[in-house]
């Protein structure tokens, strides 16, 4: 399945679990015939933007500071590789620029994530939108600690993240935790 199925199937789940939500599907990585389209994207656009953006503000229940501005997600198709064995980010320039870029979205404030298949898009979308479960975002580090997140900056414990997926390993979600 290439990025661009994996962009026609969120859109309809989107539109029936979220109706009324405002969303968009960057397409710069989407081949099309036009070079005029493609220069024109190019010399306007950050290569590294992410795939899809879920403009929509969430307040977590009982909290009142707790704000999710906007999520955004860098969509891969299933068999990326993210990471080596050893947990580092691969040495793909383009994937560790994509990943600079959702750390840099991170700083801002919002939750930003790279997703590799329908899973783990579908959990990070339905994890952002349930105001009733803290977020906690993947782990985006170059060298990930084996021991906590990192939740915009702060250290957060695998145990409250086993928690929040109900039982579900990192196995399961493809997420490196």
């Amino acid at each position: 399945m290439k990025e661009d199925d994996l962009y026609e199937q969120l859109a309809p789940y989107m539109n029936i679990q979220y109706p009324g939500v405002i969303y968009h599907f960057d397409l710069s990585g989407v081949w099309t015939p036009s070079h005029k389209a493609r220069n024109l994207y190019g010399r306007l656009n950050d290569r590294d933007w992410p795939d899809f953006t879920l403009a929509h503000v969430v307040h977590e229940a009982n909290v009142e500071e707790e704000i999710r501005p906007g999520l955004y997600i860098e969509i891969k198709r299933e068999g990326t590789t993210i990471r080596l064995k050893n947990g580092r980010l691969t040495a793909d320039k383009h994937i560790r620029s994509q990943v600079q870029k959702l750390l840099d979205l991170r700083k801002q404030g919002y939750c930003a994530e790279m997703a590799v298949g329908w899973n783990e898009i579908k959990y990070y979308v339905d994890m952002y939108m349930n105001r009733n479960a803290p977020y906690i975002p993947g782990s985006l580090d170059f060298e990930p600690d084996k021991t906590s997140l990192e939740r915009f900056g702060e250290p957060v414990d695998i145990s409250e993240a086993q928690n929040i997926l109900n039982g579900r390993t990192a196995k399961d979600t493809g997420s490196i935790f």
